[in-house]
């Protein structure tokens, strides 16, 4: 009896070996295929992108349709020139409604969206400066025009600033 106790011992040790090897494959096996349906997605999303990338490529277009391309580039981008106008224009209408007796002495060029167009200078009197304001407000050509409080009334002896925006 001293002899079947070890071999079935040995036996019993195999077979745990051999149930432990075939529970770890099966669990490694379903986490690899747990990965790979999680990848899958992404691999296709990514296979359609580049069949639609190869699709959309111009790879036999003619010289003639790519001269087109490039044209229309071309003026879509020369059309957001078309409708601005220049900062020295405004600036030419806003100096010759200019009335006697004021005078400026430098101009600022704000660009943007809003672009602003900012007159410094000097009057003799504050009507000057007054009738200024009226005169371009009036002519309709400018968006806003705004004059310091203490410019029209005088307090700043003589120098002003006016800011035109809307141009």
């Amino acid at each position: 009896m001293a002899n079947v106790l070890p071999i079935a011992r040995t036996t019993l040790v195999r077979r745990m070996r051999a149930r432990l090897l075939i529970v770890v494959s099966l669990t490694l096996s379903a986490a690899a295929l747990i990965a790979i349906l999680a990848l899958l997605p992404a691999f296709i999303s990514i296979s359609i992108a580049r069949a639609g990338l190869v699709s959309e490529a111009p790879a036999e277009a003619s010289l003639e349709q790519g001269e087109a391309a490039r044209t229309l580039a071309l003026i879509q981008t020369l059309n957001t020139f078309v409708g601005t106008t220049s900062p020295s224009v405004k600036l030419l209408e806003a100096l010759t409604l200019r009335p006697q007796g004021v005078s400026i002495s430098s101009v600022r060029y704000t660009a943007g969206a809003p672009a602003s167009l900012v007159l410094s200078g000097a009057s003799a009197r504050r009507e000057g400066v007054s009738g200024y304001r009226d005169v371009l407000l009036s002519d309709g050509r400018f968006g806003k025009v705004s004059v310091p409080v203490a410019a029209l009334v005088g307090t700043q002896e003589g120098r002003f600033s006016i800011t035109l925006s809307g141009i």
